[in-house]
């Protein structure tokens, strides 16, 4: 299926990455799995080359019930735990006081949530699971974007400063659905509620949540309290505006 494929002059194939840095770590690597469809096509073509996956998934707010079934799908499907972390993004947003009131920024400084870049969160996951020396599977593919592509024509698919390698990146996404529809392996409802991964609390992920999953968003509204008003402010700017008419004198 090589027309399914994309090639970059002087830029290694996705599956002699996974060759390449299997043999270098062992025959297992980590793989940062967000159950979208890429994640899932780096685990099967992990699988396929023979490399062992220990899989992880980083959660925006923790215990929630949709992400919960989905990950126990994969831990089924897949055969395999998937652990679960906080997300870097949820240390930011309880950082930078996102969606809080006021009488949560005293717990939140005394708690002192911190930042954490790439790098470090890298080093801190493959610690955890033993394998200091290791690399993470990221599922990012070349054609997502110009930015994406132009990134693997710089620095290749392998980051020795970010410990990451990219299983699929030279796949289309027509080379993706062939895959997924091979393994019968189920997308999940991030596509149907969201048509992405879940992966933020602006409005296109936070409405429907609300009407699909309402125990979960009210989960949300735990953690960040004002994260209805980015409803409240998107539905407020799509309401149409009435025109005001001028109203003379000689009428009133």
């Amino acid at each position: 299926m090589s027309e399914l494929l994309i090639k970059l002059q002087g830029v290694m194939p996705s599956e002699q990455v996974c060759v390449k840095i299997g043999e270098q770590c062992g025959g297992k690597v980590a793989l940062a799995f967000s159950c979208g469809k890429d994640s899932i096509a780096a685990w099967l073509q992990l699988n396929r080359l023979g490399v062992a996956v220990v899989p992880y998934y980083c959660y925006i707010v923790p215990d929630l019930k949709f992400i919960n079934e989905q990950v126990k799908y994969y831990e089924d499907f897949f055969e395999t735990k998937i652990h679960q972390f906080p997300n870097r993004s949820l240390l930011r947003m309880l950082s930078d006081l996102t969606f809080q009131p006021p009488h949560h920024v005293a717990a939140i400084r005394q708690i002192g949530f911190r930042k954490i870049n790439n790098e470090r969160f890298s080093e801190a996951i493959l610690d955890k699971f033993g394998m200091p020396d290791g690399f993470i599977g990221v599922g990012c593919r070349a054609c997502d974007s110009a930015r994406r592509r132009l990134s693997f024509i710089r620095t290749g698919p392998i980051s020795h400063k970010r410990r990451n390698f990219f299983p699929v990146w030279d796949w289309t996404v027509e080379k993706v659905r062939v895959e997924l529809f091979k393994s019968k392996v189920r997308i999940p409802k991030d596509y149907w509620m969201f048509g992405r991964s879940f992966d933020g609390l602006d409005y296109r992920f936070l409405e429907p949540l609300s009407r699909h999953y309402p125990e979960d968003y009210a989960r949300i509204l735990e953690w960040f309290p004002f994260a209805e008003l980015e409803i409240l402010r998107r539905n407020s700017a799509m309401k149409p505006k009435t025109a005001k008419t001028y109203d003379h004198p000689q009428n009133r």
